[in-house]
């Protein structure tokens, strides 16, 4: 808890925690990890992507106590990894947890080692890019080392006019050297992240750490209604074709529709109202919709609920509906054999053992494509994304316990 604190105070915004993909706060952080992930006992590196990778791969000279013996019958090999990690980018005035909680949780994780040996080498990392708040595109860190960066990316541009290539050679890093970022798929055993649950579900049910199932699928459109402005004072209410209400109509079937439906999120965060003035019935809206749900056939079913529900809406009011736009992301299901390693871990430790799934995305999403990964919600109040995220401190303990468990969960069955 004590290294996030650290880590809030390498901002771009005094006053606030900003720290955006390889800002010069990120490089000042950059330097700190180096120093935080050397003193636990790891050789550090960083990659094209600006990804800093700890390596641990203990040995008789570094351990601090008597070192444990392999088991009969593993034989002891550092190319092959098991990954733990999280993110250390931030939104605008955020938090001091999402994200830098994993990374932190991962070191402590090797620091409680001691000197163990395993057969098998662990690499913390801490990506750059998760929230994607500079270039408006997620998981830019996690997508090179799973191998998914794409090389049209490279021409995104921030708010400046800065293009991603040329964000990261300002940055001191080697482009050419991007191909080099990406894990061969046959040396990862697997990736486990902590993460703040960034919800109330935990808490509600009293479970200091839960086990993640799997997270959410998305899909994200552009809702359009386009009826008649008018005047508000001469225009009768008969003969209005009024967008806004028609709008209106959806959002309430929609928040119906998520509320019958168990796992459903179905949210309206945004409305632009044409004219947008005080005294002209509304004759043209454009609204945001994102629909959530871990079981992609039931989320694409709500979707087709959505559309002829907003179909309905607007024919009544003789107002024309069209989808402008819309993109998805399936769900991604976190690996059976992990999330029985953690579930073990929880038991074994005397925590009840809470399952659920994420409704927000994560580097898990990437790194799914890699490898066989897992999530650890750690219970979290406060607001997420916001200064006021909150963490107990037994709770963090907690997490520290179950991880470090699970790794030699993972040695056993390895």
């Amino acid at each position: 808890m004590a290294d996030c604190d650290t880590a809030a105070g390498f901002t771009d915004a005094p006053g606030q925690i900003v720290r955006l993909f390889l800002s010069s706060a990120t490089k000042r952080l950059h330097a700190w990890l180096r120093e935080r992930m050397t003193r636990a006992g790891m050789i550090v590196r960083v990659d094209a992507l600006g990804n800093v990778i700890g390596h641990y791969t203990p040995h008789p000279g570094y351990a601090t106590t008597d070192v444990q013996p392999l088991a009969r019958g593993k034989e002891e090999d550092p190319s092959r990894v098991l990954i733990l990690g999280s993110h250390i980018d931030t939104v605008v005035n955020a938090g001091r947890y999402d994200g830098p909680l994993g990374v932190m949780l991962a070191i402590a994780v090797v620091e409680s080692l001691d000197g163990m040996r395993l057969p098998f080498g662990i690499e913390v990392i801490a990506f750059s890019d998760q929230e994607g708040a500079r270039f408006h595109t997620p998981y830019l860190g996690s997508a090179a080392v799973a191998g998914q960066f794409e090389r049209r990316w490279l021409d995104l541009v921030d708010r400046h006019g800065i293009t991603l290539a040329n964000a990261i050679t300002t940055f001191g890093l080697d482009l050419t050297r991007l191909p080099a970022a990406a894990y061969d798929p046959t040396r990862v055993l697997g990736y486990l992240e902590a993460h703040i649950e960034q919800g109330p579900i935990l808490e509600q049910n009293g479970w200091p750490v839960a086990v993640v199932t799997a997270l959410a699928g998305q899909t994200r459109m552009r809702f359009r209604f386009i009826g008649r402005a008018g005047h508000a004072g001469t225009q009768p209410m008969e003969v209005r074709a009024d967008a806004l209400t028609a709008a209106a109509e959806l959002v309430l079937a929609a928040e119906t529709l998520a509320r019958r439906t168990p796992g459903l999120r179905a949210t309206v965060g945004t409305l632009e109202v044409g004219p947008n003035v005080r005294n002209v019935v509304p004759g043209d809206v454009l609204c945001s919709v994102d629909v959530r749900h871990p079981d992609d056939a039931q989320r694409r079913s709500a979707v087709e609920c959505l559309l002829q529900l907003a179909h309905v809406a607007g024919k009544s009011r003789d107002v024309t509906f069209h989808c402008e736009a819309a993109d998805e992301q399936p769900a991604v299901a976190c690996d059976p054999q992990l999330r029985k390693h953690l579930s073990t871990a929880i038991e074994s430790a005397g925590y009840p053992l809470g399952v659920t799934f994420s409704g927000a995305g994560h580097d898990l999403v990437m790194m799914s494509r890699l490898c066989p990964s897992a999530m650890l919600f750690v219970r979290h109040s406060g607001i997420s994304h916001y200064p006021s995220d909150s963490l107990a401190e037994e709770d963090v303990a907690a997490a520290l316990d179950v991880l470090r468990r699970t790794v030699i969960e993972i040695v056993g069955a390895s």
